[in-house]
């Protein structure tokens, strides 16, 4: 989300603030939230060669990024003839600005792949075999971190949206599908890392009740 919030930042200062100062107060406050949740909650050091190093979502930003690129020069360069006359006039040279918002919205579509990809480390592990007990401090620094993402999803999928796709229905229901989602999914680590099992015996319980499930479904 640093990243996110960087390449909008960058996109709207290449374009000139115009009638989004709102906009990019709000992708600034969300960039130095991240920031300071980072440093002061999580010890994580504010060195970009530090950043670097985590290869997960390094990888995935630059797969983003050249994404992006690529688009956008798809369409300068082979222009199908699906594209409306509209999108051809203005597909007509790679525009950085529009390049550094789409390479925004790539990372935000894989923002959530790397705590995925740890779950599953996490799984295969020792230690998720012997049972984890969750300590105050996790669940603190869990707390923070879907307080910070619900805040920020409240901005990109509720109140930004309502105030400039009114009248593209289905683009609203897509950011509110997204943001239910994202309730959903919070809700249930808040939940799982309240209980005062480990993490070992919440699994064995879930899946105690996922089988009796099954089981009345067969009957």
């Amino acid at each position: 989300h640093v990243i996110l919030a960087i390449y909008r930042i960058f996109s709207t200062l290449v374009v000139g603030l115009g009638e989004e100062k709102l906009v990019f107060c709000v992708d600034c406050a969300g960039l130095f939230g991240a920031l300071a949740i980072l440093k002061w909650e999580f010890g994580f050091p504010m060195s970009p060669l530090r950043w670097i190093e985590h290869y997960d979502v390094r990888n995935l930003v630059l797969l983003a990024s050249l994404g992006a690129f690529a688009s956008h020069a798809f369409f300068v360069i082979l222009q199908p003839s699906w594209m409306s006359s509209v999108t051809r006039a203005t597909s007509q040279e790679i525009h950085i600005p529009s390049v550094l918002f789409t390479a925004a919205n790539y990372v935000d579509i894989v923002a959530f792949m790397p705590v995925v990809w740890r779950l599953y480390q996490a799984e295969e592990a020792e230690d998720s075999r012997t049972g984890l007990t969750v300590t105050g401090s996790m669940k603190r620094q869990i707390q923070v971190f879907f307080g910070f993402v619900i805040a920020f999803y409240m901005w990109d999928d509720v109140l930004d949206p309502v105030m400039t796709l009114l009248d593209e229905p289905l683009a609203m229901m897509a950011h509110a599908a997204h943001f239910v989602l994202l309730l959903d999914f919070a809700g249930f680590f808040l939940f799982q890392v309240n209980q005062p099992t480990t993490v070992k015996e919440y699994s064995e319980q879930l899946q105690g009740l996922l089988a009796k499930d099954d089981e009345e479904d067969n009957c």
